[in-house]
């Protein structure tokens, strides 16, 4: 509104600050109807309300641990969550909408690999230890003659000319 004070046309106004002039002509419109207060009003509380409202995000983030814990592969898909909430609460979500209500829940889903139950853990372990030590020799350079580097300088040089 500060940008039409001013003087700069409806146009000038909205691409400002980043909106449509039909934006900028409804809040004109506003603004005569009802006031500032109007304005003000639209600010807070826009956007879809989640699906599970009135759930305690609490209890949806304990459910959703005790089925990783109860999983036999120890971690979840989007799918099997999304089969959960729909169960537990009846709540249909897409799988995307899976995925955004875990992270305004603060849950993270980037785990590891998951462990195979019939792993050995202890040959695991070992395997672990002994894939962490370095060679103290340093590893060979391979062999190259230098009739064939000099002949791969010369090809490459003619390409360049465009020989």
């Amino acid at each position: 509104m500060r940008h039409l004070q001013k003087g700069k046309t409806v146009e000038e106004a909205a691409q400002a600050v980043g909106q449509s002039r039909q934006s900028v002509h409804l809040w004109l419109r506003w603004l005569a109807q009802s006031g500032v207060e109007r304005l003000i009003g639209k600010v807070k509380g826009r956007g879809r309300k989640s699906l599970l409202q009135g759930v305690d995000p609490k209890e949806i983030q304990q459910s959703v641990h005790q089925l990783q814990k109860n999983h036999p592969r120890g971690s979840l898909t989007g799918r099997e969550i999304q089969k959960h909430l729909e169960s537990r609460w009846g709540k249909r979500y897409s799988r995307s909408g899976v995925y955004e209500a875990l992270k305004r829940l603060g849950l993270s889903w980037v785990s590891s690999r998951s462990i195979h139950p019939d792993a050995g853990l202890q040959a695991r372990e070992v395997l672990k230890k002994a894939s962490g030590k370095k060679s103290k020799k340093p590893s060979p350079r391979p062999y190259h003659s230098k009739k064939l580097e000099s002949a791969s300088k010369t090809n490459t040089a003619s390409a360049s000319k465009g020989h």
